[in-house]
């Protein structure tokens, strides 16, 4: 009896014991190859897909190799081969829908990439090779190149320090509720909360690849799908918070400019944009011209107006000097000289395309009676053309200038305290200068953006202040943090201290303006 007692408490102890054992609850997939034999291949394994090529990788499980000395599976080929299709792929033990997070880690081989590594779901995917020194820019060591595509044939790079025997950390999410995708590499972001390009509904499998030699192969290890985010990851807020006492938001973007670029893809990156300007609240949008290319193409302004109508509120824009004023008046606005009221706020909207041209006499009348009329009512004023009255930056020059009359205007607005001149046509990141009480800004935009984001700024107005911030296309809001931003032209991660030495008016971080004069 007392033995049948001891049997029973000892089970009651080791119940016990297993409960307080720490869970992983928060998991719903792992694969760390521990079940596996030593020198172990997925040939013949119901859960893995293999890549039945002559040129596909081999692999076998290895011991003593993986994280912490456990076991990885090893990954060689003596040849050089495509990663993204060559390799295997592995199942999940049901479909998963909803939010989760993959991670996996990587150990490059010591001497010979072949190939590269690559973790790929139908979602999102990340990838990693070996590079050679760009001579050019003065490297003299290879790099880790970082590719994460996004767009039909589109990627994003960043070039990482080689680090031998070190493990990688790819970490992809998908949210499928809200149809995102986000990719993060050894803790550098790649894409974030990029709306997703494909109908799928669930993940039911994620795939492997990378390559090296028999003796010297590559390692995988650690494959962990969980509902929660890795230590030291965040999903970092699209947008900036709305504070309290916020009257209105309103987005700016400059040059849309379908053409400029490649067409379907300006196409691509406006329609983002929109999708996001939607996203964030704001109250209106403001376009600061050029919304096409091909001045002639009248199909381009009719594309260009689909997607702007898809905002969910009202959007307002000004003539570019590659828009055609018949077109423009046709099909955008009636008028190329208008104004509007939001909540205490003037917006002039007036034609000027830049070019050296002059400003007409009854024009800067009209402007004036403008002010004039924001004055009585006490409203703050804020001005929209394509090229800015500011033209004391790095793109000044008479292509880029507003002609006789910008100095009268100039003064008009130091008189009757306009607090924001909004314009674009340069191409550029969002750039700041503020001059006897008026802020110049020029906001990035969705075509052909270089040194900066490719986006828009968005500007939060409250009874005392304006909060500025950036929104790239491809990323969160920029915040305070916020040291890289993604250069679309050339699809990588850059700097952004390095470029404000160059362009010291370039907007780095959200920034705040009074509203007092």
């Amino acid at each position: 009896m007392k033995k049948r007692k001891m049997r029973r408490l000892g089970l009651w102890i080791m119940l016990a014991c297993l409960t307080a054992l720490p869970v992983r609850g928060e998991e719903l997939f792992r694969e760390d190859f521990e079940s596996y034999g030593d020198g172990a291949s997925f040939a013949d394994q119901k859960l893995w897909r293999v890549f039945r090529h002559a040129d596909a990788p081999e692999h076998a499980v290895r011991p003593g190799v993986g994280v912490e000395g456990s076991k990885a599976l090893a990954m060689w080929n003596e040849k050089g081969f495509r990663s993204d299709y060559m390799g295997l792929s592995r199942k999940l033990p049901e479909p998963l829908d909803g939010v989760f997070w993959i991670r996996c880690k990587f150990k490059a081989p010591k001497e010979k990439w072949t190939g590269g590594f690559v973790v790929k779901t139908p979602f999102v995917q990340a990838s990693a090779g070996l590079r050679a020194p760009n001579k050019k820019a003065g490297e003299t060591d290879p790099k880790v190149s970082v590719v994460v595509p996004y767009h039909q044939g589109y990627r994003a790079y960043r070039r990482l320090a080689v680090r031998p025997d070190h493990w990688y950390l790819a970490v992809l999410r998908v949210d499928l509720n809200k149809r995102t995708r986000s990719a993060w590499f050894d803790g550098h972001r790649m894409l974030e909360n990029l709306r997703l390009e494909t109908d799928a509904k669930a993940l039911d499998a994620i795939y492997l690849c990378a390559g090296g030699t028999k003796d010297d192969p590559a390692y995988i290890d650690d494959l962990v799908v969980t509902r929660e985010p890795p230590e030291g990851y965040v999903v970092r807020p699209d947008f900036p918070p709305k504070k309290e006492g916020l009257l209105f938001r309103f987005a700016a973007v400059a040059d849309p400019q379908l053409g400029f670029h490649r067409y379907p893809f300006d196409l691509w990156t406006l329609e983002t944009a929109v999708d996001q300007i939607n996203a964030s609240g704001a109250d209106l949008t403001l376009f600061m011209g050029d919304l096409v290319h091909d001045g002639k193409d009248e199909n381009a302004y009719l594309d260009f107006k689909k997607r702007a109508d898809a905002l969910d509120k009202p959007w307002y824009t000004v003539r570019g000097n590659h828009d055609k004023p018949e077109f423009f008046t046709k099909h955008i606005h009636k008028k190329l000289n208008y104004s509007f009221e939001h909540d205490g706020f003037r917006f002039v909207m007036f034609d000027a395309t830049g070019q050296s041209t002059p400003m007409p006499e009854e024009q800067l009348a009209w402007i004036e009676s403008e002010f004039k009329q924001a004055k009585a009512k006490g409203q703050i004023l804020v001005i929209c053309s394509h090229c800015s009255p500011w033209d004391q930056h790095a793109k000044g020059g008479k292509y880029n200038m507003i002609g006789p009359g910008k100095d009268k205007l100039k003064a008009l607005a130091a008189q009757y305290g306009v607090l924001i001149s909004l314009a674009g046509h340069l191409h550029r990141a969002c750039w700041h200068h503020e001059e006897k009480g008026t802020h110049y800004f020029v906001p990035p935009g969705t075509s052909m953006i270089k040194a900066g984001p490719t986006g828009f700024a968005l500007f939060d107005v409250y009874p005392d202040r304006v909060e500025v911030a950036v929104k790239q296309v491809l990323a969160a809001y920029d915040d305070e943090k916020t040291d890289t931003f993604f250069d679309l032209p050339y699809t990588v991660w850059r700097s952004y201290p390095a470029y404000v030495k160059r362009y010291p008016y370039l907007m780095q971080g959200p920034l705040t303006i009074s509203r007092e004069p």
